[in-house]
């Protein structure tokens, strides 16, 4: 019942945005906090840690940048959002991008990204835990930027003016940290 609350809310809130034409955007500064680590299954069936990606116990060797955008399969700027995330990948491989569902099914989220013809590696947030417990989003779009340290660098929700330009910005000051 609680997943299905917080799913229903997740989607009221960006239908809300979508019909209202609200273009409400808030980016948070982290002041470079410890990212919270968490574990996912990813839409492949993988196991993905993120404290293997980013910080201490990470093979130095291995470690980078990550991306978090969050999305679920009824947001409208999640499906602007999200090719421009598929393009910036090509441009900025020394960074992992990763698109993170929020308490949604998987076979309904599988069969979202096949129709999409989304290529990044998806994270299922199944009960809405990482998003809402470990970082804090209750809205999507959502995008958390990560330093290969595994520090908090940058933390929006919304879908900002010009999202390319704005994406490329924080990319180039995440890869110069």
């Amino acid at each position: 019942m609680r997943k299905k609350l917080l799913f229903a809310v997740v989607v009221f809130l960006c239908l809300i945005k979508a019909d209202t034409g609200d273009s409400t955007f808030v980016a948070q500064d982290t002041s470079l906090q410890k990212a919270p680590t968490f574990f996912a299954k990813t839409l492949a069936g993988d196991d993905f840690f993120l404290s293997k990606e980013v910080g201490a116990k990470a093979d130095p060797e291995e470690r980078k940048a990550i991306v978090l955008s969050f999305f679920t399969t009824s947001c409208i700027p999640c499906r602007q959002e999200i090719p421009i995330m598929m393009e910036l990948s090509k441009e900025y491989q020394n960074i992992g991008f990763y698109l993170v569902n929020i308490a949604e099914d998987e076979e309904k989220v599988g069969k979202f990204v096949k129709e999409m013809d989304y290529t990044l590696p998806v994270l299922l947030d199944r009960y809405g835990y990482i998003s809402t417990k470990k970082y804090d989003v209750s809205v999507s779009p959502a995008v958390v930027m990560i330093t290969p340290d595994g520090l908090l660098f940058h933390k929006e929700t919304g879908l900002p003016d010009e999202p390319r330009n704005h994406y490329e910005q924080l990319l180039d000051a995440l890869t110069e940290k």
